[in-house]
């Protein structure tokens, strides 16, 4: 076999790492909706002229490798639904990437959402609770004074002195 155009083992219920892939590989290899584990293997970038890399749905972990970026042929790199993690290289503009469902990739333009910084916004969001809360005890404390004193002015103007005394130790 001189070359291979497209190697479609999609939705097979394969288990296990990626094996080793023809280098005569073409134009597809779809891997997608398995049970592969592992992280992606060096030898699918050895496929020179491979356009479409799916390794959608399955479980695959680790990072994405910075070699893929050196595929110049692949124009379409799905990753969505795995488990993996970290910083997302950064592709050829023309390349439609999707790697949507692995919580714990980022890439530059946005925050990085790795355990660690999700561990923090929550307790962010728990002081910013805490602090309103109190301010608004410490409000309701200031307007209530407030209520006494105009209460007390208002005795004072209409009964005297002596009947503002009286009402203060209620």
């Amino acid at each position: 076999m001189d070359s291979l155009l497209e190697l479609q083992l999609g939705g097979n219920q394969l288990s296990g790492v990626i094996p080793r892939m023809p280098v005569k590989l073409q134009i597809a290899l779809n891997l997608s909706t398995n049970l592969l584990e592992g992280p992606i293997p060096k030898s699918l970038a050895q496929p020179i002229g491979l356009e479409v890399l799916d390794l959608s749905n399955n479980k695959l972990s680790g990072e994405i490798p910075n070699y893929l970026t050196q595929m110049t042929a692949l124009t379409q790199l799905l990753l969505s639904n795995n488990q993996l993690s970290g910083l997302i290289p950064e592709f050829n503009p023309r390349l439609t990437f999707d790697a949507k469902g692995n919580k714990y990739l980022f890439n530059a333009s946005t925050p990085n959402t790795s355990p660690r910084s999700a561990k923090k916004g929550k307790s962010v969001t728990a002081a910013s609770v805490i602090g309103f809360a109190v301010g608004v005890v410490i409000g309701i404390a200031i307007s209530y004074n407030f209520y006494k004193i105009n209460f007390y002015v208002a005795v004072v103007k209409h009964y005297g002195i002596t009947a503002a005394i009286r009402t203060c130790f209620w």
